[in-house]
């Protein structure tokens, strides 16, 4: 079943923490990040886990390769639209149980 699936490739202990990473500096630097950024989301891979939550974060470009400033602009803005719920929902006070376990939406 895809229950059991899921039980199975799921670890017993989720990481846990923070991450200290630099900012970029320069044009050039944010570019490159935001580019990165695009692609990321082109390959369906980038989530935003809050508490209860798993909101995928898509490419509203839909069109592979398009890297161009507008592009990564409106993929950004999709992350912090994104961050911007999650932030809310919090405090909002919703509880940790306010969604099925284990359920993305967006």
């Amino acid at each position: 079943s895809r229950a059991g699936m899921q039980d199975a490739t799921m670890p017993t202990i989720l990481p846990s923490g923070e991450i200290c990473v630099p900012l970029p500096v320069g044009k050039s630097a944010w570019s490159e990040s935001l580019r990165d950024l695009k692609r990321t989301l082109e390959g369906g891979c980038l989530f935003v886990i809050g508490r209860g939550r798993c909101s995928g974060v898509r490419d509203p470009v839909k069109m592979p390769g398009d890297v161009t400033d507008k592009a990564c602009e409106l993929v950004f803005d999709e992350l912090i639209k994104i961050i911007g719920f999650e932030m809310q929902a919090q405090a909002m006070g919703l509880k940790t149980d306010a969604t099925a376990s284990g359920a993305c939406w967006h």
